[in-house]
């Protein structure tokens, strides 16, 4: 459901795309631009910088993540921390027969691929089998690649190097990450309503500067200096756009009512505490709300509550709705008078009381019809509420939401469905 409203929902996605992608792409500009190489972000006291920051801020996503109860978000934040620091130390690999260029093609190819196939997995709690599993998944690309590429065999360039599109003939990393690729954004796009969508998404962007790094990597034209401080600048791409991503689903947890998707209580509580100047605020109250809920059930009453939270974010101009609590919403009108108020809030009532909203009830079925396919029905239902305004004057927040919740009894008296002006 929408947060907040339809456009500021999608306005705010855009902005923080926007900014991870400029995130993403410096070090690939720093890489195509030679003489940005001079700047003071550079030098090797930077550098040296940087290079702890990264380990530091990458295990953080990681603890943040898993408190966020995202097993996921700990092992892809893992999985980065290593390729990280094996990316500054590929050598130790020449052992095995894999040289630092089969290494840099083995993380561009299995870590979208083990991130896609982790996060087709339910998400579950940190101490149990599922975990294992999942830490599996995610790495079994990575040894795979590993065992295939030590037993080097000249079939392995002609499949990983296809060549199929020419344009990225001059890139070095392998053409068959766009493969691992697709099946990432198509989990992302599978997984678009769960709590870690925020984080595939940025992982989709930070692919921008894991891909710049292992070119570079790749590059035998670089000299060894030049090219370990623009690795450490990728991966401080990464971690700054998945400490970004971490805070602002902290944000969303915090300050976000799960059930509704707009802002809670506590946001309130910090709006109101801010408030000064000219405002008003409006207490509105779902329309015999207990008993629609004991007519058709609980879920039925949530989904009531999506759909209000909702239409009024979307259809109530020049405010911002809270839920404040149960079927209580709070809608706060900055720089409004009440009788302001009144229109941009009515609108918002009628809109919703002309609404078509259908309840869907499974029918009743005998014992001797289990396993059969079964049949519901749609009950069509009105859904109104009331609302009642009070304006700032010379009270302060608490006194007018007693005052707007005053005018809201006035409101159902009144015999609901209809917006009423404390006195």
């Amino acid at each position: 459901l929408k947060h907040i409203s339809r456009r500021e929902k999608l306005n705010k996605l855009k902005f923080s795309i926007v900014l991870y992608l400029g995130l993403g792409i410096i070090p690939l500009v720093c890489y195509l631009i030679p003489n940005l190489a001079a700047l003071p972000v550079f030098e090797e006291s930077m550098t040296f910088l940087f290079k702890y920051f990264n380990y530091l801020a990458l295990i953080s996503v990681g603890i943040l993540g898993l408190k966020l109860n995202q097993t996921r978000i700990l092992i892809s934040a893992g999985l980065l921390t290593a390729m990280y620091h094996f990316s500054l130390n590929p050598e130790v690999f020449e052992v095995t027969g894999i040289t630092t260029t089969r290494y840099f093609e083995i993380i561009s190819m299995a870590f979208p691929l083990g991130i896609a196939l982790m996060f087709l997995m339910r998400e579950m709690r940190l101490l149990g089998l599922n975990f294992i599993y999942k830490f599996l998944v995610a790495t079994i690309p990575f040894l795979l690649l590993a065992i295939w590429i030590s037993e080097f065999n000249p079939s392995y360039i002609t499949a990983v190097y296809f060549h199929g599109i020419q344009a990225l003939d001059s890139f070095e990393v392998p053409q068959i990450v766009l493969l691992p690729l697709i099946m990432l954004i198509t989990t992302t796009v599978l997984k678009r309503k769960e709590k870690a969508f925020p984080f595939l998404i940025s992982t989709l962007i930070i692919l921008i500067p894991i891909f710049t790094a292992c070119h570079i990597g790749m590059d035998i034209t670089l000299p060894q200096t030049g090219k370990m401080a623009l690795i450490v600048l990728a991966y401080t791409s990464v971690a700054i756009i998945y400490i970004l991503t971490i805070f602002n689903m902290y944000w969303q947890r915090v300050y976000i009512d799960e059930l509704t998707q707009i802002p809670n209580r506590r946001a309130l509580d910090e709006m109101l505490s801010s408030l000064s100047g000219k405002y008003a605020i409006g207490m509105m109250d779902i329309d015999h709300f207990k008993k629609f809920n004991d007519t058709f059930g609980h879920d039925a009453g949530d989904d009531v509550l999506r759909v209000v939270g909702t239409a009024m974010s979307d259809n109530t101009k020049n405010a911002k709705i809270y839920r404040y609590g149960g079927e209580e919403f709070v809608a706060v009108f900055m720089g409004l008078s009440a009788e302001e108020a009144f229109e941009y809030g009515d609108t918002g009532r009628d809109k919703l009381a002309k609404r078509d909203f259908y309840i869907r009830q499974d029918s009743e079925r005998d014992k001797k019809d289990r396993g059969k396919t079964a049949t519901s029905k749609r009950t069509k239902v009105q859904i109104t509420i009331s609302m009642g305004i009070a304006q700032s004057g010379d009270k302060g927040p608490e006194e007018v939401i007693k005052d707007a919740d005053k005018a809201l009894y006035s409101a159902k008296e009144a015999g609901r469905n209809c917006v009423k002006i404390k006195d």
